[in-house]
């Protein structure tokens, strides 16, 4: 499988969008999560890959009531140590085994892919990381989920740091600052360079008007963001190497 993944508000369902319309199969339309407000063109993420990974993170399903979908949120929001999330994964191994083996050809899109990529390497075709500056991340965190700026800083840090070993030099980094800005062409060319050349997929023409950039609400700042944030954004820009 080929995993998408990214911070949360980072362009991870634009990413995944462009890359369904380049010729991306992420399966069946009736086991992905529904759109919404917050998504009107949907999230293309299998909900049995996110409750799993969901369950390894915080022992929760995301999915499947509304009482887990609240214990599943808070539990997130505490950030679990690697350790936890391993000791989960490992109980969990069997499940995750096959579900991984029904996942075989198929891109993947979950968020928490970050947290538990180590999980799932020996079955991991290739990787696909959205990646926004922290401070539009942040800002969109806020005003969908109210997570003060603090907080958000530190999640998704949590996340970022967990992703950067993880890129080499054939991981698709998609920037959404490019991929909605007026030389999105250009971002456009290098993901499906990568599907050619990496992932094996012959890329389909895409139609003009999948990038909707009046969906695109905060620009990226530096001011008052933490030098913690802006030294990690440094390190991942650097680790960008597919065709950078």
């Amino acid at each position: 499988m080929i995993i998408v993944t990214g911070m949360h508000r980072s362009g991870t369902s634009l990413a995944a969008l462009v890359l369904r319309e380049l010729g991306a199969d992420f399966g069946p339309a009736d086991r992905l999560y529904d759109a919404d407000r917050w998504n009107a063109n949907g999230y293309l993420e299998r909900v049995d890959a996110v409750d799993l990974n969901s369950r390894m993170i915080t022992g929760h399903a995301r999915t499947t009531s509304r009482v887990a979908a609240v214990r599943s949120q808070l539990g997130y929001l505490r950030m679990p140590s690697a350790a936890s999330v391993t000791a989960r994964a490992q109980e969990l191994e069997s499940e995750r085994q096959v579900l991984a083996g029904s996942l075989d050809g198929l891109f993947v899109k979950d968020p928490r892919f970050c947290i538990t990529l180590r999980q799932w390497t020996e079955r991991q075709a290739g990787l696909v990381v959205a990646l926004r500056h922290p401070s539009a991340s942040v800002a969109s965190l806020r005003k969908r989920n109210r997570l003060p700026e603090a907080l958000g800083h530190r999640f998704w840090r949590w996340h970022m740091e967990q992703v950067l070993p993880f890129l080499g030099p054939e991981t698709l980094v998609i920037r959404q600052d490019r991929l909605t800005g007026p030389d999105h062409a250009d971002e456009v060319e290098r993901i499906r360079s990568w599907m050619s050349e990496v992932a094996g997929v012959a890329a389909t023409p895409m139609a003009n008007d999948v990038i909707d950039t009046s969906l695109v609400h905060h620009a990226p700042s530096t001011e008052g963001v933490p030098h913690q944030s802006l030294e990690l954004w440094d390190q991942l820009l650097a680790a960008r190497s597919w065709h950078s």
